[in-house]
């Protein structure tokens, strides 16, 4: 089945101006809907993000990496375990009609999903694609970025229709630039980032409205200059250098004892 890839815009190849769009029926309204909450959840592996997930509102899980299978009481769809599966259980309304909050656990994986289907269904060249850099250089991260888009696209469906959706991804650390400065170092999702085109790690970024990470609460010892902690763990809801967050309506950290319902006490209290 080839890929639902998004169409050039109308005229681009001809050079042509676009045709006008039909007159249609508009009206204006309160700007606040009952829309779900799209939200990212990302930390190192054990820190417990499938168990937050797992506290919001009526959770289902699409649990692509097994995070939820020792979660007592946790919910998950059957039967999917590929790109196919995953986009076809999405699409499946009767489904989700009951359900509050999505999960899908984890984006790595679902990420590898997009990549094993585009080597399934593009070309390279008139042969079969055995790797992304069969398509030449950039070319394939492009691919697996239109195919993953196709996915958000779905997510927000539901989110307009008042599921919240959670997406949980694994950390990694990468090099920040600083202009005025030496570069550093920072925790980011574990999503796709080449250097130009591709780049789902930003597109997920800026599609979601709440990107939360989770890390351990660490003091370093004076005399031996070692890093010091008691696992207790703590939600970050705001930016800082070392690493990406975010929320459109939270600020402060947010103590996370693990199983704690306080991130959706202050997130969708009022919901």
């Amino acid at each position: 089945m080839a890929p639902n890839l998004p169409p050039p815009p109308p005229g681009a190849a001809s050079g042509k101006t676009a045709p006008r769009a039909k007159p249609g029926s508009y009206s204006i309204g309160d700007a606040k809907r009952d829309a779900g909450e799209r939200v990212v959840i990302y930390g190192t592996r054990g820190i417990g993000k499938s168990t937050l997930a797992a506290c919001a509102p009526g959770p289902v899980f699409i649990d692509a990496e097994s995070g939820a299978r020792h979660i007592e009481g946790a919910k998950c769809v059957r039967g999917v375990n590929d790109w196919d599966t995953l986009m076809d259980a999405l699409q499946q309304e009767s489904l989700w009609s009951n359900v509050k909050t999505i999960v899908l656990d984890g984006g790595d994986r679902i990420q590898r999903w997009a990549l094993e289907f585009v080597l399934a269904t593009i070309s390279a060249n008139n042969s079969q694609a055995t790797n992304i850099e069969d398509y030449g250089y950039g070319k394939g991260f492009g691919f697996v970025m239109d195919v993953f888009l196709t996915l958000l696209d779905l997510l927000d469906a539901h989110a307009d229709q008042g599921r919240n959706i959670i997406l949980v991804c694994h950390d990694l650390t990468t090099e920040a630039p600083n202009p005025t400065g030496e570069d550093y170092l920072r925790y980011e999702p574990n999503l796709q980032q080449p250097r130009r085109i591709g780049r789902i790690r930003d597109a997920v970024a800026d599609w979601c409205e709440h990107l939360f990470f989770i890390g351990y609460d660490i003091a370093m010892d004076k005399k031996s200059g070692l890093p010091l902690g008691t696992g207790t763990r703590t939600i970050y809801c705001q930016e800082r250098p070392t690493f990406w967050a975010k929320s459109r309506t939270l600020a402060d950290p947010i103590p996370y004892p693990k199983g704690s319902t306080a991130l959706w006490d202050k997130l969708l209290g009022k919901k």
